[in-house]
């Protein structure tokens, strides 16, 4: 939840360009919660939450930046901004991609590979023993 204003340090001052921004462009243009809302696909309290900066009620990062991006467009604000301004204040971590080790899945494939050619030899042996 938001602190009062008079409360926050200069950079936490800095993110509430955030959901100000995102509050006075929708009044600006006459628009309900409701109505964006509607129009984004999304619940209004996701708007709510954006506006008010209660970041945490969203859920993970990659739902607040997704969020974001697409309330920012459709208001015709700089999206790419004010993200890096939520990045820089730590408001959103950079998303770590994991990347699964290739030696898990070779070793993985090298034991069906020799199991399926082990198996196909026994059976031209076994079929060659039974023909003569």
């Amino acid at each position: 939840m938001r602190k009062n204003n008079k409360d926050l340090v200069p950079s936490e001052q800095q993110c509430l360009f955030v959901g100000d921004s995102l509050k006075q462009a929708r009044k600006s243009k006459k628009l309900e919660i409701e109505d964006v809302a509607q129009q984004l696909y999304v619940n209004p309290s996701i708007i709510n939450h954006l506006e008010e900066e209660n970041f945490d009620q969203i859920g993970a990062d990659v739902f607040i930046i997704g969020h974001l991006k697409n309330y920012a467009r459709f208001l015709g604000l700089p999206a790419e901004k004010m993200l890096a301004t939520l990045s820089e204040n730590a408001y959103i971590r950079d998303q770590e991609v994991l990347e699964p080790k290739i030696t898990d899945h070779l070793v993985a494939l090298k034991i069906i590979a020799y199991t399926s050619v082990l198996l196909f030899l026994v059976t031209l042996l076994g079929m060659y023993i039974s023909h003569h």
